[in-house]
């Protein structure tokens, strides 16, 4: 009777380990893709936005009409920041089939800056010039705005084409709080809302 080695029947044991596991991938491979499925997701992270109105730096200010020639002088410069803060991003994606799939997305965040500093207004009429003291403070609330909806088709496992509408915008809210100190204490307010929305399409 022949016998069998150690060494042999660890042979034969690897081959079989081995064709067995290139089967198990092979068929792993080969396997369809779920056909419909639903997941939802949540981001979240920290922004510096710079508008336009990023850093804007004012000292001085000259008037001249009929009968009023000023000087607006600020006690420092003026300068806006606008604050950083967080940004939230919740996500969902849908599939139908093998190829088709729906995923959207939508943006929020709110961003404030204020500044405040006392200023004085130097003013000349045709018989007098006086001086005005006032302290002015000021805030700006802006609330961002960035949705998507795309629907996706799979053209190959690398490769994917996309088309939907997009949607963006913000709310801008200004509001300047002054006193007159000249002027008996003299509070008065100003307010002043901007909204911008827009809409397109992205295809890629």
């Amino acid at each position: 009777m022949k016998r069998v080695t150690v060494p042999s029947c660890a042979l034969v044991m690897g081959c079989l380990i081995l064709l067995q596991g290139s089967v198990f991938a092979r068929e792993q491979q080969d396997a369809p893709r779920k056909k419909a499925g639903f997941s939802i997701g949540y981001k979240q992270y920290y922004a510096w936005w710079m508008p336009v109105w990023e850093e804007f730096e004012l000292s001085k200010v000259k008037t001249s009409a009929l009968l009023f020639r000023g000087e607006i002088v600020f006690a420092n410069p003026y300068i806006i920041k606008p604050g950083s803060n967080f940004l939230y991003n919740p996500v969902f994606s849908a599939r139908f089939s093998e190829k088709w799939s729906l995923s959207g997305s939508f943006l929020y965040g709110h961003f404030t800056s204020r500044t405040t500093r006392m200023t004085s207004l130097i003013y000349q009429t045709i018989s007098t010039t006086s001086v005005l003291q006032f302290s002015r403070s000021s805030a700006r609330e802006i609330h961002k705005y960035d949705a998507d909806l795309l629907l996706n088709f799979q053209v190959h496992d690398n490769i994917k084409l996309f088309i939907g509408p997009k949607y963006q915008g913000y709310d801008f809210t200004f509001i300047r709080k002054s006193n007159l100190y000249s002027l008996c204490n003299i509070p008065y307010n100003l307010k002043d809302d901007l909204r911008f929305h827009s809409f397109g399409a992205g295809i890629g």
